[in-house]
Formats: C-alpha cells, sequence, structure tokens
C-alpha cells in the first residue's frame, strides 16, 4: 500500500529577499559556475561546434560557502548547509542570470531533483519536498519531522521515482513525490540488497549501485510510477571511481587520482546488464565533470585547466580541440537541466 511519509513539520522556509527579478530560464545546456570562497558567480555555455563561450561574470560575493549546486528543469538550487540560505539561480537565453534567494533549514544531507520537485533529506530522519516554478520561485510542499524517514546513506533520484539505500545494513526503499508529498511504493528490509556500495547514479529508470574499495557494481530497476525496485544485473568494475557522471543514456565512471574512467550504458535487450564502450585514460585532478546538452566539461578548480568532449553514438569519447583557460578556484560547476 502506497503512504505518505510522516507528519507535517515545521515550514521548510522563509523567503529572504530577490536580488534580480527571474524569468523562465533557459532551458538546457547552460553552465553555471560559483566560487564558494570569493562568492563570485559566473555563467556560460557550448555551442553547436563544442566551442565555449562566456556570457556573465558579475562581480558578487553572493556564493560564499556554499556547498551543494542541485539543477531542476526550472533552475538551479545552490545550497550552503551552514547557514540554510538557499539560491535559486536562472540562466537566460541571452546568457544572463537571475537569483532568488530564501532560508531553508540547515544541515540537509541530500537534495535530489526528481521530476519537477526537489526532495531534501536529513540523516536523522527529516524530509521535505519543494518545487522551484518557472519564473524561478520556489514553493514548498510537505515537510516531515525527524525520524519519519529511516537512516539512508544514498538518496538517487531516477526518471520518476527516488531510490534511498543504506549501505550498511542493504536495506533500502523506493518513493515519489505526488503534488508536493513524498510517498512510499516499497520498503526493503535489512540485507535485501548487498551492503557496502558508496555511490549512487541514476539512468533513467535504472539505479547503478558501486563500491569505491571492489568496484562491485549492481544495476536495479525501479519501471513506473509508483514503482518497486528489482535487482536486475551486477558486474565487476575497477575500484577506486569516486565520481559518476550520467551524459544521455551513458554512465561515466572516473578517478581523479589515477585519470583511470569507465563509460558504458545499461542494456535493455541484456537483461539490464551494465555494457562498457571504452575505458579511456583521462587526466588526473578534475575536480568537476558536468553533462551539457551534447558535452561533458572537465575542469580542475586548483589550476584552472578545462577541457571538453563528446561521447558518441558508439559510446566513445573524443575531446574537442579547443583550449578552456579558466581561472581557478571554481568550487561548483552546474549545467542548467536537460
Amino acid at each position: 500500500m502506497k503512504r505518505k511519509v510522516g507528519v507535517l513539520a515545521t515550514g521548510l522556509l522563509a523567503m529572504l529577499f530577490a536580488s534580480t527579478v527571474a524569468v523562465s530560464q533557459q532551458a538546457t545546456g547552460s553552465l553555471f559556475f560559483a566560487n564558494r570562497v570569493s562568492g563570485a558567480y559566473a555563467a556560460g555555455y557550448f555551442d553547436r561546434y563544442g566551442d565555449f563561450h562566456q556570457t556573465w561574470l558579475p562581480g558578487s560575493t553572493l556564493f560564499k560557502a556554499i556547498t551543494s549546486a542541485i539543477s531542476t528543469p526550472n533552475g538551479i538550487l545552490v545550497y550552503n548547509s551552514s547557514t540554510g540560505v538557499g539560491i535559486v539561480v536562472q540562466v537566460k537565453d541571452d546568457g544572463t542570470t537571475s537569483t532568488l534567494t530564501y532560508l531553508f533549514s540547515p544541515g540537509w544531507d541530500n537534495i535530489v531533483s526528481v521530476g519537477d520537485y526537489l526532495f531534501f533529506y536529513k540523516l536523522d530522519g527529516t524530509a521535505a519536498v519543494g518545487q522551484i516554478t518557472a519564473d524561478g520561485a520556489f514553493t514548498a510542499g510537505m515537510s516531515y519531522a525527524a525520524g519519519s524517514v529511516p537512516r539512508y546513506t544514498s538518496v538517487i533520484a531516477t526518471a520518476n521515482n527516488v531510490f534511498l539505500y543504506n549501505s550498511a545494513d542493504g536495506s533500502a526503499a523506493t518513493a515519489y513525490v505526488y503534488k508536493g508529498a513524498f510517498v512510499y511504493s516499497q520498503a526493503l528490509l535489512a540485507g535485501s540488497v548487498p551492503t557496502g556500495y558508496t555511490y549512487g547514479l541514476g539512468l533513467g529508470n535504472y539505479v547503478l549501485l558501486y563500491n569505491q574499495l571492489t568496484g562491485s557494481t549492481l544495476i536495479g530497476v525501479i519501471d513506473g510510477r509508483p514503482g518497486t525496485f528489482q535487482s536486475r544485473a551486477t558486474a565487476t568494475l575497477p575500484a577506486g571511481y569516486s565520481k559518476l557522471v550520467k551524459h544521455g543514456r551513458y554512465a561515466l565512471l572516473y578517478n581523479p587520482a589515477t585519470g583511470a574512467s569507465t563509460i558504458g550504458y545499461v542494456d535493455r535487450v541484456s537483461a539490464a546488464k551494465f555494457v562498457i564502450t571504452q575505458q579511456p585514460a583521462f587526466s588526473t585532478a578534475w575536480t568537476s565533470i558536468v553533462s551539457t546538452n551534447d558535452d561533458l566539461l572537465f575542469y580542475n578548480s586548483g589550476t584552472g585547466a578545462g577541457a571538453a568532449g563528446r561521447i558518441d553514438d558508439t559510446g566513445k569519447f573524443s575531446q574537442t580541440p579547443q583550449s578552456l583557460p579558466f581561472s581557478a578556484g571554481w568550487s561548483t560547476v552546474a549545467a542548467t537541466s536537460r
């Protein structure tokens, strides 16, 4: 039986101020950069030839001490977990940006975008739901007191659902958001899923779980909404990956210490087997790898080095020839949602 989680708790946020008036953002593919030390931010995009163009670099200290950035269909939520300050950023067709600033509860451990909604989760079982509207405004849905949701170490958004997983005991759950409420569709007891997975990635309706120490990988599927999680296939990939990026139907896994990587996809025809298409050797120390419409941006915040490339229809990566000498210090890079 489907059930809504917990009880209505105290309000999630109160609006502070609007930095600039927000209107609907450019749909996909723009890039947002922020420096959590200086608070500066910038925007740009890749054209159809793979060339990068900077469009916005205002003088600002707005984004000091930010801890995460979550892309949604109507804007990017930039969040400071220490203070609770959240800033909704929209990147326009002309490359300029607008921002609206809110005060959320501090300390959210996970914030994920699922469909048109945002799901907020703390390890103490507190949860909340919200939504960024087309004009960049944040509207709060239901919020749930501590203990309403069990403890999970990973919160992974798929195409229509949320998968929650506890790496210590193998318990898990599937849920979805309906009219601003968080609704369980399945609860899996301890031991239902193998333990030890340290990273997860949503790939359409599929969930990829990966153990960084061993390379052990599990592919599961959540079809439809409401849906239930089913384990479909296992694989052993190289250990050590700490960055997992979705790019179209492909997954890119990357080890910044060695530069090793794996590109692959989930094959529906072969019972959800993970098919490796390439294992390229990249440069080390990329701090951000971000997917836009067609391109992948690689960026090193320590040096300012940047590179870009594309994954073709056969799953092979090719680097574009342009040089990308960014300034150093961009701690957060996010793309407007596809």
